[in-house]
Formats: structure tokens, sequence, C-alpha cells
């Protein structure tokens, strides 16, 4: 939708505040989840509530931030490159994780991962952390913040309860790697993720992490995304 304001307000300005975590969490209160895609009217949108100083303190605000968006630039650059030595390495050390040059034992994902257990009638806390596909920066691939609920209250994809070095992998457009390793326990992740949950006898959860962000990977899934990602459990690794 195409937003035109008045010029005592500057659209810079306003970019950044919706970009925020506060207005981000109003736009979810908005948003119609009657579908399987939220999506927000143009009506409830209207309703936001945005804390709009004098012109001129919104241009400082936004030089600001542009300097700022400037740096992370900058730094996601650097990121890239050393995501890109990660995976040189990595290729060197195991080759292709799709084409196994080297010729590794081939064994099925699903027999080296464990169950995940899901919210039941015996859970009892009274709120969750919840993590989404906004969850997660995939550029440094990691959790960068979680959405409180009451339990009661919880989207209804909220549902998998998360331990520490579990891997989840967004299931939905995985050209855009939406992937990370979850650090703490008792996370609720959404139903939009295949978590993996390595056995650790069998599979590195380090290691099945490095597969899974490799470009060949990337690209096999994108191969299969209209057959449903979730064939990731026939994958060998």
């Amino acid at each position: 939708m195409r937003i035109r304001f008045k010029d005592s307000v500057l659209g810079d300005f306003i970019q950044y505040q919706l970009y925020s975590k506060k207005v981000r969490a109003q736009l979810k209160q908005l948003t119609n989840s009657t579908t399987n895609v939220a999506a927000i009217y143009y009506k409830n949108l209207k309703s936001l509530e945005l804390k709009i100083p004098p012109l001129e303190e919104q241009k400082k605000i936004a030089a600001i931030l542009d300097a700022a968006d400037d740096y992370r630039q900058k730094t996601k650059a650097l990121i890239d490159k050393y995501d890109q030595l990660i995976q040189s390495l990595f290729l060197d050390m195991f080759g292709d994780p799709v084409t196994n040059p080297k010729g590794w034992e081939k064994v099925i994902l699903e027999s080296c991962l464990t169950k995940v257990q899901k919210i039941g009638k015996s859970f009892s806390e009274e709120t969750i952390q919840y993590v989404d596909i906004a969850s997660v920066d995939n550029v440094g691939n990691i959790i960068k913040e979680t959405t409180e609920f009451r339990t009661d209250e919880r989207p209804s994809r909220a549902q998998q309860i998360l331990l520490s070095n579990d891997i989840i992998y967004s299931t939905v457009r995985p050209n855009l790697k939406n992937i990370a390793i979850n650090h703490v326990d008792g996370r609720i992740s959404s139903t939009g993720f295949f978590v993996c949950r390595t056995s650790k006898d069998l599979l590195n959860s380090s290691f099945l992490f490095h597969v899974l962000l490799s470009d060949s990977t990337t690209d096999y899934f994108v191969g299969i995304t209209s057959e449903r990602i979730i064939l990731l459990l026939k994958v060998r690794i």
C-alpha cells in the first residue's frame, strides 16, 4: 500500500519507526490472521500510534539512523565475506554436501534426529517466548529476538518446544536462509520451522548447521519448494 504523509512528517523517519520492535509489536496486534498468511488492512494501519517530534528533530534522528544503517550495510558486507570463507573451508574439508565428491557414507537425516515435543495439556508455563520467521536474522543466522505471549493467547502456530542446540530451518522461501541454532531451552517455535534436534552420538549439530547453510543445499531446497520443503526428511547427508 502507498502511504503519503503531510509536509510536517518525514517519510524516512516513519520508516525507521516501522522497523522498531515496539511498532512491529503493534502491527502484529493489528494483523488479520484469518488466512494462512497474516495481513494488515489500510484501515487498521491508520490506527497505528506513532510519536512524531517536530520536523527538524525528525530530520536529525533520520540522519543519525541513516549513518547507522550505512555502517550496518558495511558490516553485512564483511559478514558475507566471512560466510564465504567459512563455506570455502567447509567445502575443502568435507566436499559439496549434495554431490558428495569425497564419497562419504550417506544416511537418512531422519535417522540422526530425535523427537521434538509440542505444547500439550501438561504444559504449565503461563507465558512463552515465541520464535517465528521474523525472529531470525538471516545475515548472522541467529535468533535475534522473541515475542512474549500468554500461553492461552499464543498464535496457533506456536507449538514446538525448543531445546539448546536445536537447529530451526524455515520451510518457506528457503532461498532466504532463515536458519539458526537455538541456545535457550524452552522457547516455542512456529510450525513454519522444521526443527532439527540431532542425536549427539550420530550427528554434530554444528556440522549439520553448516550443511544446511551451504549454497548447494539451499539451491537443492529451492528446486523442490513446489514439492514442500518438509521433504527435508528425505535428504541424504
